[in-house]
């Protein structure tokens, strides 16, 4: 402990780090519920790209034949086939790019996170050591 300082200055010191303590978990819980969000919608969007993936493939897949198509229906059939295709690609890349920001989001979350938690170690550090101030303060009555 210093000398000169008085109980009720390490009183409000430890009132005052309780409080940050206490902040410090509510960041917690608020990251440990955005990555769980996150992860789940993550999740999500994997499963709905394996779907469109496997859309896309089907697409790319289909063949035209002169015994189903003909003539103007054919070259119809394949304009729009292909302009499906171009948007079909497309909607998948926009799809990957909103996953590749959710994970960016959610490794923010989980930095966020850590830092929460070496904040509330810190102030767990320090708490400790007031509460020792305090005994002595007390015993010198």
């Amino acid at each position: 402990m210093s000398t000169g300082v008085s109980l009720s200055l390490l009183l409000k010191r430890k009132s005052t780090v309780k409080e940050g303590m206490s902040n410090s978990r509510e960041m917690i819980d608020v990251a440990n519920e955005k990555i769980d969000r996150l992860e789940e919608a993550i999740s999500k969007l994997e499963q709905s790209i394996e779907t469109l993936v496997d859309i896309q493939e089907n697409v790319e897949n289909y063949e035209t034949t002169k015994s189903k198509w003909e003539g103007t229906r054919e070259k119809e059939f394949e304009g729009k086939y292909n302009s499906y295709n171009i948007y079909l690609k497309k909607y998948c890349s926009d799809t990957d790019k909103a996953k590749e920001l959710l994970e960016e989001a959610l490794e923010s979350a989980k930095t966020d996170r850590n830092n929460a938690q070496i904040g509330l170690g810190n102030l767990q550090t320090v708490l400790n050591g007031l509460e020792s101030d305090i005994a002595l303060a007390r015993a010198r009555g």
